[in-house]
């Protein structure tokens, strides 16, 4: 048994003992692009019983072994890149049937998809939601981690299309009430966190 091996068990282990009274997982940002990502990711989805919403590194290491998506509760939460990688399309496939390729992928696995661009879509390959708020300024470091937390957040009290299609208005409305009151050239993640109960007292 190598070092890797012993260290992937032991981090699993601690995981899931994280995790056992845990009825929501957001899995992905942060958490590098080491090969055997993929092996441990997949042993999580299949451990956890609650809902999963996966991003960033978590998308990249699904992308390389698609076959754990076939387990309900899951969203994913690719940009376009990610999603060129997941689907094996380029981008500029992609964007000539945007709306038709996302349908297709996630009625395919089962599963939500939130494909972030300037008009993000959710889908769960049946229903849509193209969200029209948003702007420039949100395509900064850090904002995708703020989305993919919003939507966990949400995850507990509502359905995974609902959680996911509230999530990406939310996030979006935060932003553009930032970038309103501050500036969209110098927006940060953490603008869109900060103005995140204005929005929802706004949706109210």
């Amino acid at each position: 048994m190598c070092i890797r091996d012993r260290y992937n068990k032991l981090i699993f282990k601690q995981i899931l003992g994280y995790l056992d009274d845990k009825n929501v997982l957001a899995i992905g940002p942060g958490m590098g692009q080491d090969p055997s990502l993929n092996e441990l990711i997949g042993n999580i989805i299949n451990k956890f019983d609650g809902k999963i919403i996966i991003d960033a590194d978590g998308l990249n290491a699904v992308a390389r072994d698609k076959s754990v998506l076939y387990k309900k509760d899951i969203i994913l939460t690719p940009h376009l890149k990610e999603f060129s990688r997941l689907s094996g399309l380029s981008i500029s496939e992609i964007n000539d049937d945007r709306i038709g390729i996302a349908k297709d992928f996630a009625n395919k696995f089962g599963i939500i998809l939130v494909l972030k661009s300037e008009e993000t879509i959710v889908t769960d390959g049946n229903e849509l939601y193209i969200n029209k708020l948003g702007n420039p300024g949100m395509a900064t470091a850090g904002s995708g981690d703020v989305l993919t937390g919003i939507i966990a957040g949400l995850l507990p009290l509502l359905g995974e299309y609902d959680a996911a299609r509230l999530g990406v208005y939310l996030h979006s409305l935060a932003g553009d009430l930032a970038s309103y009151n501050l500036c969209e050239e110098s927006l940060i993640a953490s603008d869109i966190i900060a103005y995140l109960p204005k929005a929802i007292r706004l949706l109210r």
